[in-house]
């Protein structure tokens, strides 16, 4: 009668435990069954939303003012439905984008707002939106740009071989040359008594100058004997700075001969690329390897879109136990690839220990490893569970925010005081995004350990450790 009894306080108190977690997620966190007539939701169509997942933020002027609440297709267009955390006012000509908070950063809607004093109402449309521009189209302009380049070169040969042949444009000028040669000719024989009559002049021009010379000789003389000054003035100058000049020269000599190698690389390496030889050569006249690098840059753009979503959370929590009269800490890293599907490694300390003076110890440490799968409200998952093999099974309620776990390992017992398997029973409440209160029972199937439990526990994702690491 005694065991009977300790039972029904148990159950008595699991029940209890359940509706008080009922009524605070209706009272204190003023959830609501199905989608809530006080919800605000506005619609927004992309062409393309790629790396974008429902839960993900909406924000306007970097404030967030909601999340996605589904994604559908609709005539070929993706539909989002975006709910709103309040009443805000949305102008109607606001344009509504993907961005991505940093370069591993989650994607999210960003709304910027127009000039309009008319606001969407409840359940209406965003007009404007612009698709994000992905790695292909930019990598099929700079292929357009490649091509525009080949038949520039194409046409500069082209002329150059045209004009070099008979008929061509240097042919042409060397003829007109010749032609003018033979004008200028005739023009000579036609002149000649005019150039005689043009001698004869500047030979009596110079007599008249001799003239000149012979009455300003003293004035010449004077002239000559300051030219000559300036002359040893400026050879002195030169004897002085005869070192300096002498580099200045080597100098302007080496960067020639620098300039001349350079000209000369350069050609070489001209001549390389039209024949298709060297790394560039191929890059350009081969059509293969063009594509061949068109298929690595998009293998790489679906990696970098892996890897964009991956989400790394890091987490704390402590709960008392009622038995044993002490504290239980948990230390988590939780490494999500997608939203149904993530892996969660822990480690805590074994309370059940007596034959350890100090607590915290390595002997006392326990070790989690296990996957979590996720399909609809109801999540599976396996592993390692405190340092031995077991199984769970995870219910979801009222948009995740109630979470209901059961776990089964220790299939062999933890000792001889407990033949049956460990089953321990969670139920989590989650105040808001990162801080959950949860309360359970543990060794539920032994007697000799069974316990009941509750507390505190904090997750945060890779956005505030960005926040906090910025900081520091």
């Amino acid at each position: 009668m005694k065991n009977l009894g300790n039972d029904i306080k148990v159950g008595l108190f699991i029940i209890l435990g359940f509706a008080v977690l009922l009524f605070m997620s209706f009272k204190m966190g003023s959830l609501t069954i199905g989608n809530g007539n006080g919800q605000n939701y506005i619609y927004i169509y992309f062409n393309s939303i790629s790396g974008l997942n429902e839960k993900a933020k909406v924000r306007m002027q970097g404030v967030t003012i909601g999340e996605i609440f589904s994604i559908t297709l609709e005539d070929r267009k993706v539909k989002i439905t975006a709910s709103l955390n309040g009443d805000f006012q949305i102008p109607r000509d606001s344009v509504a984008t993907i961005q991505t908070s940093g370069l591993l950063g989650d994607r999210y809607i960003n709304i910027q707002p127009g000039i309009k004093d008319e606001f969407l109402g409840n359940k209406e449309t965003i007009e404007f939106s612009e698709d994000p521009v992905s790695i292909d189209q930019i990598l099929a302009k700079l292929s357009g740009a490649i091509d525009d380049v080949r038949k520039f070169a194409d046409g500069l040969n082209g002329f150059f071989e045209e004009s070099s042949g008979e008929g061509g444009s240097i042919s042409s000028i060397m003829s007109n040359v010749g032609e003018a040669s033979e004008l200028l000719k005739l023009m000579l024989a036609e002149n000649r008594v005019a150039l005689r009559e043009g001698i004869g002049n500047i030979r009596d021009f110079s007599a008249k100058l001799d003239a000149v010379i012979g009455e300003n000789k003293k004035n010449i003389k004077e002239g000559l004997e300051n030219i000559k000054n300036v002359t040893g003035n400026l050879d002195g100058v030169i004897v002085e700075n005869r070192e300096n000049f002498k580099k200045t020269m080597e100098n302007l000599r080496t960067g020639s001969d620098k300039l001349d190698e350079i000209m000369k690389s350069m050609q070489q390496v001209t001549g390389k690329i039209e024949r298709g030889e060297g790394t560039i050569g191929r890059l350009v006249q081969d059509e293969e390897i063009y594509e061949n690098i068109n298929e690595t840059l998009s293998g790489a753009q679906g990696m970098l879109g892996k890897i964009d979503n991956i989400k790394i959370g890091l987490g704390i929590r402590a709960e008392r136990l009622s038995k044993q009269e002490k504290t239980k800490s948990y230390f988590s890293l939780r490494i999500k690839p997608r939203e149904d599907k993530y892996y969660m490694f822990e480690i805590t300390e074994d309370a059940r220990r007596h034959d350890l003076k100090v607590r915290n110890t390595v002997n006392s440490l326990l070790y989690t490893m296990l996957v979590n799968k996720r399909f609809g409200d109801v999540g599976l998952e396996a592993g390692l569970m405190e340092s031995s093999g077991g199984v769970g099974l995870d219910f979801y309620a009222f948009r995740d925010s109630l979470r209901f776990s059961a776990d089964l390992f220790n299939l062999s017992g933890y000792d001889n005081n407990s033949p049956n398997p460990q089953l321990k029973v969670t139920g989590r409440y989650y105040i808001q995004k990162y801080v959950y209160l949860y309360m359970g029972g543990d060794e539920l199937l032994n007697d000799y350990y069974k316990t009941f439990f509750g507390g505190l526990g904090v997750m945060v994702d890779e956005d505030d450790l960005k926040f906090f690491f910025s900081l520091l």
